[in-house]
């Protein structure tokens, strides 16, 4: 699966973000990310805060560790890219 296969939603609450990376196919689960910023107030990278998905997942984690590598890579690049654009932009 590559990075293009994931959405990212980001919602402000007061002065900071959650940002959360979805699947748009396969197996439905979120993945809820800590912005990190620096001094400049640039975005530099994210801490994974929660991951949710079906209980039907349970027994299986093993298999899914490829799909949250992917995730996370995504969540990288996204911020890269909104870093490059501007905060003012949208991805």
């Amino acid at each position: 699966m590559n990075t293009f296969n994931f959405i990212k939603v980001k919602q402000q609450e007061g002065k900071q973000y959650r940002c959360y990376v979805i699947p748009t196919k396969g197996p439905k689960f979120s993945m809820e990310f800590l912005e990190e910023r620096c001094e400049k107030e640039k975005s530099v990278g994210g801490t994974i805060k929660k991951v949710c998905f079906p209980n039907s997942w349970t027994g299986n984690y093993h298999q899914y560790g490829k799909l949250f590598e992917a995730a996370q890579a995504f969540f990288t690049v996204s911020q890269e890219m909104e870093t490059q654009m501007g905060s003012s932009s949208r991805i």
